[in-house]
């Protein structure tokens, strides 16, 4: 006798779920804390006389799904939401970081990572008292509590701030060899990846693991979150909606040992 008589399992954790779009790397959402799968239809109810209807017919369905995952992966993001090519030559790094002046004569001072393509000004303030320093648009002589920067990270305060004051400065460069980020421009309506959904989870009970296999044929992500919090991981819920593929089928269930 071939295959599985007993059509039943249980099902125990999250599971592991894939992600593969059509030329795209398959992904595993990794740290993933929950998983939903719902299947739903709406009826139309036919009634007489009575208080109950006569009949029941099925009309529109939809499959929809809402998943957390613990972990950022960029490329997974991509996969669900862009399709696009993920860079992986550079990405954009904020440094917060101390900084002193010259001299009085010429006070001026340079980030560390000066010279670097395209340094972006976040803000300057005393280390003594949090205050900030205000913006000017020309480097020529800025007056007391302000500054000038240029965009290679060349910061000039004013001759009347003390020998060898310090400051905290904020900015932003493009770093380059240790890390990846996705620019996403503004496509038209209609364009998004498609890709399958895969779930694999089962349970072992007396030394007889069972399984459980689904997966949806053809899926577009409708919402990724980013729920940042003070003193906790960052949880990111991603949600999707299903159609059927060219075949005319919508999903695959499976069990077995």
């Amino acid at each position: 006798m071939t295959g599985l008589t007993n059509t039943q399992t249980k099902i125990f954790g999250a599971g592991s779920v894939f992600v593969i779009a059509s030329g795209l790397t398959p992904v595993k959402i990794g740290t993933l804390q929950d998983i939903e799968i719902d299947i739903s239809s709406a009826v139309a109810e036919l009634y007489g006389a009575n208080q109950f209807p006569e009949a029941v017919g099925r009309g529109k369905g939809k499959i929809t799904g809402k998943g957390k995952s613990g972990k950022f992966d960029m490329t997974l993001f991509n996969n669900l939401f862009y399709g696009g090519t993920v860079d992986t030559a550079q990405y954009r790094k904020v440094i917060e970081s101390s900084a002193a002046v010259a001299g009085a004569s010429a006070p001026t001072f340079s980030v560390g990572n000066a010279g670097s393509s395209e340094v972006n000004d976040l803000g300057l303030y005393y280390t003594s008292n949090s205050v900030q320093l205000a913006k000017v648009s020309t480097s020529s002589a800025p007056n007391a509590g302000e500054y000038y920067n240029t965009s290679t990270g060349l910061y000039t305060v004013s001759t009347a701030e003390t020998l060898n004051s310090s400051f905290l400065v904020s900015y932003d460069y493009l770093s380059t060899g240790n890390g990846n980020q996705l620019v996403i421009a503004n496509q038209a309506m209609g364009i998004q990846p498609v890709f399958q959904i895969e779930l694999w989870e089962g349970f072992t009970d007396f030394g007889t693991r069972t399984n459980f296999d689904l997966k949806l044929n053809r899926c577009v992500a409708t919402k990724w979150s980013f729920p940042f919090k003070n003193s906790d991981f960052n949880i990111s819920d991603f949600e999707f909606s299903c159609f059927a593929d060219s075949t005319g089928n919508i999903m695959t269930l499976g069990v077995g040992a």
